[in-house]
């Protein structure tokens, strides 16, 4: 058994001693304490700041620089992570700091980790912000931590303020090994009762007030104890009105420090209850206990129930079992039931949802996979980007179709503690909890879709308007080499006309050269062309697979006017595109940490500004291009 000194000491208020002391001295008296653990340790320097401001690092795309008031000056602090904002308030370990461990929740190093000021890739930090894996603990202990990034405090923490303090890592967790005739001291109320008897203190114990109503309970709930060699006495208690939620924050301290996830205040209550007084307690739906009849029984030899642990229980007759009219719910001071193994453990409509669920997450799987290939081999994107950026957008497409199934099955598992299945309330908090877990998976793939979709957009637009560049200079290079083989063959006339001007006496044998090797020239320009044209091509093939087959093969034509593709500026509407496009993003960012709502609606008119801009400089592009094509088509149709 685990217990805080914290919590002791909340029942024994004038206890004062070392950590040392107290083991020593509990154990002399006959709890005997196995051993002790603080949990601060490792931490040194760590206070709350708030962060001011936030720049782009010069030289790292992955890392940002932010100005952090810590109460008595403003410090730089160069962090990885990408979940803050300004206003947030964080951990900070100072310059000469320690902190537990490191962000990836691996094995605790025994010495901590030293934090020293210095430079990260050229900006000076000075100090760190930190997540609450190094801070010693997970997000089983704080469900409100992010799953990845920064630990982020509420706005009534103080800035300057110890931060170990405020997350309640100031204490010590002990240990005990208690034996089975001290069965008193299953409890966090025991355990201080026999503190105030050893360090011979005051013992003050919660004061338990009677609540309710006028209200028989009888008219909700009847219980039966069938077997009361096992289970003397079994009491039920009816509560109305009641609304799921986040328990206190000093409940979910205490239960964490005894090793109790918290999970909401239903759940949260009963077993802070069980800790405190040692006496099991459970919470159950009344709507689906089945005739509201609780009845105590012992298992009936070779009965087989699934736990909500997932293992499948063969039991026998001397074991406890919780039951309802129709079916157990729960083995008695273990563990609730779903189902018996003759039943099925959910309708046919949560099944055909969870048929639909498991081929979307194939499918997602299948990508992840390909993915992953793909940021391995990088020369497999540049075969096909057009193809790649198809596979990115429907990627995107699938990350949120799964987000969508996902909230269906959070749907379904909340509509099944409705009774539908006739679960308890053990299995209520399962599945609310399984329904919690979906939800954080339906809202992460929902942020990898936009993520997605947003490098899909950034991508698709530099690629089309790149693709347009190439289809202009390809279109340009075709005009010019036919322009130069119709010059070729008038240099070659030239040369014909020339050698017969010699061999008649009126042309010199250096006139003949010239016009011999005026050809040769041309020759030269030509095979040039077809070069660029070449390497065109195949830029063109990588970027979105075109083979030229869709175009007319250019045979012989008279000479054109090509001024028409001279005036056509179509790198300056590339750039123009581009550049509003990174605008766009910047403002659109400004507009999710905005607070303020004149500032929100101004920013909402610049992104729209922003984004006609884009798209003005799309369609100019994309006209440029089609004057190339009409200029192009002409010249052949002549």
């Amino acid at each position: 058994m685990n217990t805080a000194l914290s919590w002791i000491k909340a029942y024994v208020p004038e206890l004062e001693c070392t950590d040392q002391e107290y083991c020593d001295a509990m154990t002399l008296s006959g709890t005997k304490v196995e051993g002790y653990e603080r949990r601060d340790k490792n931490l040194e320097k760590i206070i709350v700041g708030q962060i001011v401001s936030i720049e782009k690092h010069p030289d790292a795309e992955k890392l940002i620089v932010c100005q952090v008031n810590i109460g008595t000056e403003t410090v730089q602090i160069v962090t990885g992570a990408h979940n803050v904002k300004v206003g947030d308030k964080v951990p900070v370990v100072l310059d000469g700091g320690k902190v537990a461990g490191g962000h990836d929740g691996g094995p605790l190093p025994e010495e901590g980790i030293r934090i020293k000021a210095g430079k990260l890739r050229g900006v000076p930090s000075n100090g760190m912000m930190c997540s609450i894996e190094e801070l010693g603990s997970d997000r089983n202990m704080y469900p409100e931590a992010p799953e990845e990034g920064i630990y982020i405090f509420g706005e009534d923490a103080e800035t300057g303020s110890d931060a170990v303090e405020l997350l309640g890592l100031h204490d010590t967790v002990f240990e005990y090994e208690i034996t089975s005739n001290r069965v008193d001291c299953y409890s966090v109320l025991g355990v201080a009762r026999e503190a105030a008897a050893t360090f011979r203190k005051p013992f003050v114990p919660p004061v338990v007030k009677e609540t309710g109503n006028g209200e028989d309970v009888h008219d909700y709930i009847s219980v039966e104890v069938r077997d009361p060699d096992l289970c003397p006495r079994y009491c039920a208690r009816v509560c109305k009105n009641i609304k799921i939620g986040p328990s206190p924050e000093w409940m979910q301290r205490r239960l964490a420090a005894s090793g109790i996830r918290p999970i909401n205040n239903l759940v949260d209550i009963t077993n802070y209850v069980m800790e405190e007084y040692g006496q099991p307690m459970h919470a159950f739906d009344l709507d689906t206990i089945a005739g509201h009849r609780i009845i105590v029984r012992r298992a009936k030899d070779g009965d087989e129930f699934q736990t909500l642990d997932g293992q499948v229980r063969k039991l026998d007759s001397e074991v406890l079992m919780i039951c309802d009219a129709e079916k157990p719910v729960g083995i008695a001071g273990i563990m609730g039931v779903t189902a018996p193994m003759t039943s099925p453990a959910s309708s046919p409509e949560f099944s055909r949802s969870s048929q639909e669920w498991e081929r979307l997450r194939d499918d997602v799987l299948e990508y992840e996979e390909i993915a992953d290939l793909i940021h391995e081999y990088n020369v497999t994107v540049q075969n096909n980007q057009y193809a790649y950026n198809a596979f990115i957008k429907d990627y995107g497409r699938t990350k949120e179709d799964v987000s969508d199934a996902y909230r269906t099955m959070a749907d379904e598992l909340e509509s099944s503690m409705s009774g539908e299945d006739g679960m308890g309330m053990v299995s209520d908090f399962q599945l609310e909890l399984q329904a919690k877990q979906l939800r954080e998976q339906a809202e992460d793939n929902l942020e990898d879709s936009r993520i997605y979709y947003l490098n899909y957009s950034q991508a698709e637009a530099g690629l089309v308007l790149s693709a347009q560049s190439k289809f202009l200079s390809y279109y340009k290079n075709q005009l010019e080499l036919a322009s130069a083989r119709q010059q070729k063959k008038v240099l070659e006339n030239s040369c014909a006309l020339a050698q017969t001007q010699l061999l008649a006496g009126t042309a010199t044998q250096t006139e003949m050269l010239n016009t011999q090797e005026a050809v040769l020239d041309q020759e030269k320009s030509i095979a040039e062309l077809e070069q660029q044209m070449e390497s065109t091509r195949q830029s063109l093939i990588v970027m979105c697979g075109w083979k030229g087959s869709d175009h007319p093969q250019i045979g012989d034509i008279p000479e054109m006017d090509l001024s028409v593709i001279e005036t056509i500026d179509l790198e300056g509407d590339k750039q123009l595109a581009l550049e509003n496009n990174y605008t766009l993003q910047v403002n659109k960012r400004k507009l999710e940490n905005a607070k303020d709502g004149d500032n929100q609606e101004k920013l909402k008119k610049t992104i729209a500004s922003n984004e006609r801009q884009i798209q003005l400089s799309v369609n100019n592009a994309w006209q440029s291009l089609q004057t190339a094509k009409r200029s192009y088509e002409q010249a052949v149709s002549q």
